[in-house]
């Protein structure tokens, strides 16, 4: 890009076929009914009339390079060239409409979408482009603890911290639709019973959904990472069955999402405990990079909503963090930074909610594990699992009320 943007920048200029003003060829352009990449045409910026690309051999043969550079930018020929101008057999523009379609809700897909098939630069700061403000604008009318039409599969996120746990509810849906189910803080100290007898009750908790079924969540993902780990991994420990799961952030950069889980509970000998804790690493970076993504491309399919649930200083937390460019031997480094003093709790209890739903799909079959939970959820089935584990009560009574 920094040497595209020292050349003269030339632009592949073709006739439009249907007023035979010469310009260059822009995804913007591009026009398709909703949902129908096959009716991809393009629309002429000079007198609006839609075309196919049945006419690319005539005004690709046609076309001609011209600079487009302010005046003195004229010592280096650069070419810019997008998939939009591959000849017929090659992509066509209804495959392009159609992996833009598959890959709009998920950054990293759009990503690798905007450089290979626009030749485009990504703009990496997605946090930039989010703000409280605007998502409280666009939180939508349903009230908290309670699940909208959608949703089939509920997952939380838990932080530990001195005098307090954060929790959030998440629901999924199709396509990783999420929605904010609930968030609060569950005041007390993480080292004495009383707090972590409220989380009993949240995870105990059936939700309504829209259809009037209930839903429970199904895997509940704890920081060990922090505050408090022995007390955690006790917790964890004893509610393996009700869907609890030990997590932490790792230390490598780009590592993938979640880990493959290790065994972290042994005995005096060296040995794995028998139903011990089962610890999943995190690339908390690489999830904080898709969620972000998915906030700034909020769409219908992968997206993320907000309902009464989430207020201003939900949102505040959500979006304390940003992407920062560091070098570390002269390689450019980006890592999510906050500014000192801010809370970040509802930021982290996303990221583990959304890991709690990856661990969780693992004991289901991806391609068919969206229609499978909806079927379920409406014949009031448990989902079914590649594998169960036994039933195990809950160590402790707690009558704390949240």
């Amino acid at each position: 890009e920094a040497e595209y943007e020292r050349s003269d920048q030339r632009r592949y200029f073709v006739p439009m076929p249907c007023c035979g003003a010469m310009d260059w060829l822009k995804w913007g352009q591009l026009k398709w009914d909703d949902g129908r990449p096959e009716t991809a045409r393009y629309e002429c910026e000079h007198c609006g009339e839609r075309f196919e690309e049945t006419h690319k051999p005539r005004i690709l043969s046609e076309g001609e390079w011209r600079a487009t550079a302010p005046a003195g930018n004229g010592k280096t020929a650069g070419f810019h060239l997008s998939g939009l101008y591959s000849p017929l057999g090659w992509c066509s523009w209804e495959q392009l409409v159609d992996d833009f379609l598959r890959a709009k809700g998920d950054a990293p897909a759009l990503k690798a979408f905007v450089n290979t098939r626009l030749a485009e630069v990504w703009a990496e700061d997605y946090a930039a482009a989010v703000s409280a403000d605007g998502l409280m604008a666009k939180r939508l009318a349903y009230e908290p603890g309670t699940c909208p039409e959608g949703v089939v599969l509920l997952t939380a996120g838990v932080d530990v911290q001195d005098n307090r746990l954060a929790c959030s509810v998440w629901g999924w849906g199709e396509g990783e639709t999420a929605w904010l189910i609930w968030h609060q803080e569950l005041m007390g100290d993480p080292t004495q019973n009383e707090v972590w007898g409220q989380l009993d009750q949240v995870l105990a908790t059936k939700w309504p959904t829209a259809t009037g079924k209930e839903l429970k969540i199904v895997q509940m993902a704890i920081d060990t990472g922090g505050h408090c780990t022995h007390e955690t991994y006790r917790w964890v420990r004893e509610r393996l069955a009700q869907g609890a799961v030990a997590i932490k952030g790792s230390s490598r950069r780009n590592s993938p999402a979640v880990g493959k889980g290790s065994k972290v509970d042994v005995n005096w000998r060296g040995r794995v405990i028998k139903k011990g804790v089962t610890l999943y690493q995190l690339g908390v970076d690489t999830i904080k990079t898709t969620l972000f993504g998915r906030l700034r491309h909020n769409e219908t399919t992968g997206g993320l909503n907000f309902g009464m649930a989430a207020d201003d200083e939900y949102f505040k937390q959500l979006t304390s963090e940003r992407q920062a460019l560091r070098y570390h031997r002269g390689f450019p480094i980006r890592e999510w930074v906050k500014k000192a003093g801010d809370r970040n709790e509802a930021l982290d209890c996303a990221v583990y909610a959304y890991a709690a739903m990856l661990i969780f799909s693992r004991r289901m079959n991806r391609t068919t594990m969206w229609e499978q939970l909806r079927q379920e959820l409406e014949e009031g089935k448990k989902p079914k699992l590649r594998s169960r584990q036994k039933p195990q009560a809950a160590a402790g009574s707690f009558a704390t009320n949240w």
